[in-house]
């Protein structure tokens, strides 16, 4: 080799160029490092939606369904992300008054109610539907809902001063939550919800603001007449 080609050899050499703009590392929350996930499996997740006509069951998602028990409150937690966009279609606290109901009978698919669904950012009353690829699957997400709810009424217990006891514990059905879910007696099965009741008392409570003051009266004037 002549002294010219070995002086067109060069040895590689590692470039550093130090950056304009330092950017500090970011750590990313998933709102999940304070909880221990008790449960999950992969599920089809269902929505009640109450504005078409007639109301219908539309599919909300799949993925994995979650409970999340927090680390310090001890409350459970449903949260639900769907498939390729990681989108939230399911996240809110079990409360001591939601209902579990079985679809139609079916031993891998459920029903239940919440008044404070956060899934869209913003709480919202939601009837949900849920199924499960196996019936042992869904046994399974049934004993872990039960906790969620057990834990919710002795909670309330607490608070309330009030002795919950055993046999209460599984017997005892939630309180109806308004007067349009309590008309939503199966939701899977028979999806009218009957809106009689809501329309009557309203109605009502129109006839009886009106029996006690005339709507066109101006309430200020009246009362500068009195005191006069």
């Amino acid at each position: 080799m002549s002294d010219e080609e070995a002086s067109y050899e060069s040895t590689p050499r590692e470039v550093f160029f130090e950056p304009v703009v330092t950017l500090p590392a970011v750590t990313v929350s998933n709102t999940e490092e304070d909880e221990i996930c008790v449960f999950k499996r992969r599920a089809k997740l269902f929505r009640y939606d109450k504005a078409e006509d007639p109301p219908e069951w539309k599919e909300r998602g799949t993925g994995y369904m979650k409970i999340l028990k927090h680390k310090n409150t001890g409350q459970y937690r449903l949260l639900m992300r769907r498939d390729k966009t990681f989108r939230v279609c399911c996240n809110h606290l079990i409360t001591s008054a939601m209902e579990l109901r079985p679809n139609c009978g079916s031993d891998r698919a459920f029903v239940w109610q919440t008044v404070a669904d956060f899934a869209d950012e913003v709480a919202k009353a939601e009837s949900l539907g849920i199924r499960f690829p196996s019936a042992e699957v869904a046994q399974l997400f049934k004993d872990v809902f039960l906790e969620g709810r057990t834990f919710a009424l002795e909670l309330k217990s607490k608070y309330s001063n009030k002795t919950v006891s055993p046999a209460e514990r599984s017997t005892q059905a939630p309180q109806p939550l308004s007067v349009t879910e309590s008309a939503l007696t199966d939701p899977m099965k028979n999806l009218k919800i009957n809106n009689n009741s809501l329309t009557k008392k309203v109605s009502e409570s129109g006839d009886q603001a009106s029996e006690g003051a005339d709507p066109v009266s101006d309430p200020p004037q009246k009362k500068n007449s009195e005191g006069s």
